[in-house]
């Protein structure tokens, strides 16, 4: 029960992270979609100075370069906005379930559901052997030499699911650190450039 709730707490953490992540991608494809707006209106805007213009050649070129400008601009925010877009579907639907089948799989997160198992282990076994002590000394009496102490543990599962719950996974992955390229190239290394990613 204790290694269930220890895998509860760290699934928790590195879905808090995850979360983290998912909120700041959706900020920023908010901003992206209000620029692409304005770029929109602003392309209106000089389609309309274009047509007042239209007599100045001077100065109709000039717009027209603007414009241009700012075409090229709204091509790439446009862009960016997709590979945005792509990258967080691709988080929610891959990359969280990834992340957390790789530290699943991690050896620091095997080690320590290993050593939990040990030390539950000996103290289950020592409480029993203390049991069947005291057991056997209902039915007839023991003699001293026959008897041993019984091993307390408690200190030792208790640090073992210590050691297990500060396993720190994010650093160990490197998780804070990553991009979404990159998480791809831990989780997928044979999908390095992806489709937003060429």
């Amino acid at each position: 029960m204790l290694a269930a709730n220890a895998d509860r707490l760290s699934l928790q953490q590195e879905l808090d992270v995850a979360r983290a992540e998912i909120v700041k991608h959706e900020d920023l494809l908010r901003d992206l979609r209000s620029q692409v707006a304005s770029l929109q209106v602003v392309g209106k805007e000089a389609a309309q100075l274009k047509e007042r213009l239209s007599v100045l050649g001077r100065e109709k070129t000039e717009l027209q370069d603007a414009l241009a400008g700012r075409d090229r601009v709204a091509q790439a925010k446009t862009q960016a906005l997709e590979e945005a877009e792509a990258d967080l579907s691709w988080l929610l639907t891959t990359g969280v379930v990834g992340v957390v089948d790789l530290v699943l799989k991690s050896r620091d997160f095997g080690m320590g559901v290993h050593r939990l198992k040990e030390v539950c282990m000996a103290a289950g076994q020592a409480q029993g052997y203390s049991r069947a002590i005291k057991d056997m000394k209902a039915g007839k009496e023991i003699a001293p030499e026959e008897e041993e102490p019984a091993l307390d543990l408690s200190l030792e599962v208790d640090e073992a699911v210590d050691a297990f719950m500060n396993v720190d996974y994010a650093t160990s992955f490197k998780l804070g650190e990553l991009g979404v390229p990159d998480l791809k190239a831990l989780l997928d290394p044979s999908n390095v450039a992806g489709p937003s990613h060429s």
